[in-house]
């Protein structure tokens, strides 16, 4: 019985060393270059090329948006689509992180005679930009609250509610 204890736990040492030994002889790991971020100068520029002309394209695009929304709003007579455009601009402007722009669009949208049905949402993206972004918590809170007040069953009032509670427990 003590020869078979012996013999497996001869075995098993043999087996640990050739792994230890194969461990050694192989070298280190390779890294996969595409998981890890490289240093080399020549691969990053190549990885910067290829984004270039798409950034390019992707700011020629913004300003060509932005000339279509304000057409919209200097040509229709549609309050409800003039109001839509505004909003829009200012999803473009809180993509770049131009928060008083976008408070400026999202006040226009709310002027511009906006359906009853997209001004929740758009009071709701204002109270964000003003509370979040520009660090106006009064309005923000006026903003929640005219939600709550003039919207209470919709989804916006209860996401109002629950920024309302969480600004008077910051407070």
């Amino acid at each position: 019985m003590r020869t078979r204890r012996r013999d497996f736990a001869g075995i098993l040492l043999a087996v640990a060393v050739l792994l230890v030994l194969s461990a050694c002889t192989t070298g280190p790991r390779t890294v996969d270059s595409s998981v890890e971020p490289t240093l080399d100068p020549q691969a990053i520029w190549q990885r910067a090329e290829q984004q270039h002309s798409a950034a390019i394209q992707a700011v020629a695009t913004r300003r060509q948006l932005q000339n279509d929304y304000a057409t919209v709003i200097r040509l229709s007579r549609d309050g409800d689509l003039r109001g839509q455009a505004f909003i829009r601009l200012a999803e473009l402007n809180l993509a770049l992180g131009e928060y008083d722009e976008a408070q400026h669009n999202l006040v226009q949208s709310l002027r511009a005679d906006l359906a009853p049905e997209h001004r929740p949402r758009a009071l709701l993206l204002l109270a964000d930009v003003l509370e979040r972004h520009l660090l106006k918590t009064g309005d923000a809170s006026t903003a929640y609250q005219q939600i709550i007040n003039e919207y209470p069953a919709s989804p916006e009032a209860e996401l109002a509610r629950l920024r309302m509670g969480v600004m008077n427990n910051e407070s």
